[in-house]
């Protein structure tokens, strides 16, 4: 009898340790499911073996005095869940959604492929189902990918150096389309989109402030510097602003009364922290050189 009861008590007490190791095992479970703060170097490495061939096509609207500005943005890229290993066999990555970058602003709308999808952020990003992403025929190889971002040679301000106006990736059937439209904090501090009002006319400027890691605060993104990205911009303004970015103006026009709507060219592939834009009553201020030409020809 006294054999039979210790034979219950151990057999209870394997019953409530294997309880106790699967209650763990579940929390073990929800915690890696939950999406990291931040952009930690485990996703930034699982994110370059997935992604290629990023595009940003950004839309802002400025309005005068506003604590916010209302964007819309359609993301192009290219999907590979597998990497290729020199010559060797296809290793699969990590499965699970794609996150995308986004702090303290807010998403309105959100359609993947086409599908519009309920929003979920989640510790600064937006999270992507990946039964919902297309799959590229071509696997490129890390190495390949670096070898042909190295070839884009920018200046300190992320200007295209050498680069022929117009070049860009190529659209292609592959092609993941993310369409989000949101609204982003302006603030004379600490966010990427900085206001500042000039003491003696009380003229304000906008401009972006995106290093090292800020991009994420002004739109969505993949926020990390190994994966560059076309950016064309679109910015609609009050009508005496003057708007400049890494790119020349490729069209400019009154959108409506009050507003003027500038388009600039396509950049070359560059990070994230490097695109930039300012808008506000700027003055033109002509080169001395032409000044001085011009000048001289008065003189003549």
């Amino acid at each position: 009898m006294i054999a039979r009861i210790a034979m219950i008590a151990k057999t209870a007490r394997i019953a409530r340790l294997a309880q106790g190791i699967a209650v763990i095992a579940l929390l073990s479970l929800i915690a890696s499911a939950q999406a990291p703060v931040g952009v930690s170097r485990e996703l930034a490495r699982e994110r370059a073996q997935r992604i290629v061939d990023v595009r940003y096509e950004l839309a802002y609207t400025l309005v005068a005095a506003a604590d916010s500005t209302a964007g819309e943005e359609e993301i192009k890229f290219r999907y590979k869940p597998q990497q290729l290993l020199g010559n060797g066999p296809l290793r699969p990555t990590a499965p699970g959604p794609l996150l995308l970058d986004f702090r303290e602003g807010t998403v309105s709308k959100l359609v993947v492929n086409g599908k519009e999808l309920p929003v979920k952020m989640e510790n600064g990003h937006i999270e992507i189902p990946e039964e919902l992403l297309k799959i590229t025929k071509k696997t490129e190889s890390q190495g390949e990918q670096e070898a042909r971002q190295s070839t884009t040679a920018t200046d300190n301000l992320g200007r295209p150096v050498g680069a022929k106006p117009g070049a860009r990736i190529p659209d292609s059937p592959d092609d993941n389309i993310i369409k989000i439209e949101f609204t982003a904090p302006i603030a004379a501090a600490g966010k990427a989109l900085t206001r500042y009002v000039d003491k003696d006319d009380n003229a304000e400027y906008i401009y972006t402030l995106f290093v090292p890691m800020d991009a994420s605060m002004a739109f969505p993104c993949f926020d990390q510097p190994d994966l560059k990205a076309e950016f064309y911009l679109r910015v609609t303004a009050p009508e005496d602003w003057v708007v400049i970015s890494n790119s020349d103006v490729e069209n400019l026009y009154s959108s409506e009364p009050g507003k003027r709507l500038t388009i600039f060219e396509r950049t070359k592939p560059i990070s994230t922290y490097l695109f930039a834009f300012a808008a506000g009553p700027f003055s033109r201020v002509h080169p001395a050189r032409a000044c001085l030409t011009s000048m001289s020809g008065n003189r003549s």
